[in-house]
């Protein structure tokens, strides 16, 4: 004996019941925004830091003419930074240019159709 087929309107009225049924999203506290802050601070420090530290190290057992210690910083820098870019777009806080908060990354409140 087959069950007896579930028509769309029954389907659809079981999804909006338990869509009803989710609680309501939390807005983030200040200890997620700090520990955020963190993460992304520790996502550019650790790129310049290592970019120094191995910079220093060669110019001390590599002589020659080049500073590597300030080659190796703009190179800790450029990938600290697409660190934090990659950290942000990932975790969902900018789409489209506008950021979630509905202003644009200009500091300008975007349209509202």
């Amino acid at each position: 004996m087959r069950p007896p087929v579930d028509s769309g309107l029954s389907a659809l009225l079981r999804i909006v019941t338990r869509r009803a049924e989710k609680p309501a999203p939390r807005s983030p506290s200040v200890w997620s925004g700090l520990g955020f802050m963190g993460m992304v601070g520790w996502g550019f420090a650790v790129p310049v830091l290592l970019g120094i530290a191995l910079g220093r190290w060669m110019d001390r057992h590599l002589p020659g003419h080049h500073a590597w210690m300030l080659t190796l910083l703009g190179v800790g820098v450029f990938v600290g930074g697409i660190n934090v870019w990659r950290w942000i777009v990932r975790t969902g806080l900018v789409e489209n240019g506008q950021a979630k908060d509905g202003q644009a990354k200009d500091g300008q409140a975007k349209d509202k159709p």
